[in-house]
């Protein structure tokens, strides 16, 4: 028995290890045919690598000269990266103190094939959503964070390398973090709240924003404001009663939030912000009070915060129970049979006890865009209940 655990022990260590540390090649060509994998999860490996009398990254792209991609790193090794689908943020951290390089440098590239000759190496530099070159200028023993928003995970995750140099020769170990995006960091994959009931509350806690992507919204000058950091998506439908809803997010940061009520028009590639909906602010909690929306209809949440301020957030949506009568076909009847004969005669059975608190605007057409204030002189009256006199025709 002890001699089964001691075989257990050594396979568990050799492939717990193997999986955690690799190594870095001279030859792009051989970092290809030993990639460093990463599964389905946020996850670090650990890479190790000596630059020492390694043969300069003379590609065609660099018209025969080393390529450094403009920093001081004349000397390079490459580790093929296979992620997951999912990855959106790559951190490469360096501990100085642990190698004896005196810089180093890191950058994500592509080769057209990576075992051609040397000096006639074909090299894409992959991009951010900014457009900036995901080639970073000396780590100094900390650590860099590569947004993979901008490229095609499905191409681009195929063909893909860090470039790790060093303007001396020297070893290095640095450690090489997958981050997983939110199931719901598109508008296509919004977290589904459901159907949205009249006096009903929705809880949505702990939910994150950490390593989305950002969104690239035009026109409305609120939305646009979102563009800057990392975003998430809910969506709600609601049922034929509901016009009207509350929304509380709360973010654990306490920073910059941005939050954007949307109605797909017609889907999610495109959208009209409700009016009234969208709001930035800076102390990390948004509210919104009744909201109107439309009933029998569709609606996307979209939180955004900058990167920096990224993290957990509770989500809370709320709707009213009207009063019956907010709908004019449900009008509270009233009877007055002696209306007719003697209109100072008082109500039978009044007065009528009756409130507006959480009615509807009501409205001329189906669309809900033309609200009916019956010529009121009190301004804009955007909430009705509705009686019905039984009046004594004679």
């Amino acid at each position: 028995m002890v001699q089964l655990y001691r075989v257990f022990f050594t396979i568990f260590f050799a492939l717990f290890f193997s999986g955690l540390y690799a190594q870095s090649f001279d030859d792009p060509c051989d970092a290809d045919g030993n990639p460093l994998n990463y599964g389905p999860m946020n996850q670090t490996q650990i890479v190790s690598g000596a630059i020492e009398d390694v043969e300069p990254f003379v590609t065609s792209t660099s018209g025969g000269v080393v390529e450094n991609f403009g920093t001081s790193g004349d000397s390079a090794v490459f580790v093929k990266l296979e992620l997951d689908f999912a990855a959106s943020f790559l951190q490469v951290s360096w501990n100085a103190t642990a190698g004896s390089v005196p810089d180093l440098f890191v950058g994500l590239i592509g080769f057209d094939d990576p075992c051609v000759d040397p000096g006639d190496y074909v090299v894409t530099v992959y991009q951010n959503s900014d457009g900036d070159n995901l080639i970073s200028e000396d780590i100094e023993g900390g650590s860099v964070i590569f947004e993979l928003c901008g490229l095609d995970p499905i191409v681009d995750y195929e063909n893909l390398y860090l470039w790790v140099a060093s303007s001396d020769a020297g070893n290095f170990d640095i450690s090489i973090s997958q981050n997983i995006r939110p199931d719901n960091d598109t508008c296509d994959e919004a977290e589904d709240i459901g159907l949205v009931e009249p006096g009903m509350t929705y809880l949505l806690d702990d939910r994150s924003n950490e390593y989305a992507c950002r969104e690239t919204f035009t026109g409305d000058p609120c939305a646009t404001n979102a563009n800057d950091g990392a975003g998430v998506w809910f969506q709600f439908e609601t049922d034929n009663v509901v016009e009207m809803i509350n929304l509380l997010v709360e973010h654990e940061e306490e920073g910059e939030l941005d939050v954007v009520i949307f109605e797909p028009n017609p889907d999610c590639s495109n959208f009209i912000v409700v009016d009234g909906g969208c709001l930035n602010v800076t102390n990390g909690e948004v509210e919104f009070e009744n909201v109107v929306v439309k009933r029998n209809t569709t609606y996307y949440i979209f939180v955004n915060t900058p990167v920096d301020d990224w993290g957990q957030f509770d989500l809370t949506l709320s709707t009213c129970a009207p009063p019956v009568n907010h709908d004019v076909c449900l009008a509270t009847e009233i009877n007055f049979p002696g209306l007719a004969h003697n209109p100072d005669n008082p109500i039978p059975g009044g007065p009528f006890n009756s409130t507006t608190e959480c009615s509807y605007p009501f409205y001329d057409n189906n669309d809900q865009t033309v609200v009916n204030e019956f010529d009121c002189t009190y301004g804009n009256e955007q909430t009705a209940v509705f009686f019905k006199l039984n009046v004594d025709p004679d």
